[in-house]
């Protein structure tokens, strides 16, 4: 799995050589932004931080492995395009996000090239605990033939579960099928934790404070332990030491041995 922030520019020259000239893709379509991504910023270019930019996670054909003795063929030119030799003609790939984050898109590269068969995406989230299962997404190329690059949505989006497990899996149609894909970019946004019922500074920063949720989150993530039992200070200025801690803790920060 590769994470990366794309900008919209820096994409399409990543994925050129998915459709080169020698490719069984053909020439290139046009395009549209929407299909590159969501949420880019005034640059153009969608950012790893905050609440409301969405960060990137690339999933190349190489990363999905076969069902049952599936044989499959990577064109040579590009590594990214995938078809079925023989066998199951389904792949799938492990999903990893951070806990907590919402995942909302998933931009989708495919080449219909078979009438009689469909391209399937298929996101899985299994509960570890009680090993049940549920599909939040399902997208079928049925009427859609041809090169595709869409950005679709996940609706309603996913929150990432630390006791969960969530498997993209790519189904080509029936043996032989022409069928082709170039995996999947996943699109997600991280979150600020939900406050918990009681408040670990009561003194100055309770339930019903505007900053309640936020301080919590700082408190649970271990950035921050008050400035008194009970207390925050939340009306105290910040020195350059606290904020060097703050900051420290925050990003993990580290420097080699």
């Amino acid at each position: 799995m590769r994470k990366t922030t794309l900008a919209i520019a820096g994409f399409m020259l990543c994925a050129a050589p998915l459709i080169a000239a020698d490719e069984p893709f053909g020439s290139r379509p046009a395009v549209s932004s929407a299909a590159e991504g969501p949420g880019a910023d005034a640059s153009g270019e969608p950012q790893p931080w905050g609440t409301t930019n969405f960060t990137a996670v690339s999933l190349s054909t190489w990363g999905f492995t076969p069902l049952g003795d599936g044989q499959w063929g990577h064109f040579a030119a590009t590594g990214w395009s995938q078809r079925a030799a023989a066998g199951n003609t389904t792949t799938c790939a492990d999903v990893h996000l951070p806990t907590g984050s919402r995942l909302s898109f998933i931009t989708t590269f495919t080449n219909d090239t078979d009438a009689a068969n469909d391209i399937t995406y298929t996101l899985f989230d299994f509960q570890i605990v009680n090993s049940t299962s549920l599909t939040p997404f399902v997208f079928s190329t049925s009427g859609a033939p041809g090169i595709q690059r869409v950005l679709r949505s996940i609706s309603p989006a996913v929150v990432i579960e630390g006791t969960h497990a969530y498997v993209l899996c790519i189904g080509h149609g029936a043996v032989g099928s022409t069928n082709q894909s170039a995996g999947a970019t996943l699109w997600y946004q991280l979150q600020v934790s939900p406050a918990p019922a009681t408040a670990t500074f009561p003194n100055d920063v309770p339930t019903t404070s505007g900053f309640y949720r936020f301080v919590e989150a700082l408190a649970a993530a271990g950035i921050t332990g008050g400035c008194a039992p009970g207390s925050f200070c939340p009306n105290d200025p910040v020195t350059r030491g606290q904020m060097a801690v703050f900051l420290s803790t925050a990003l993990g920060l580290h420097f080699p041995n």
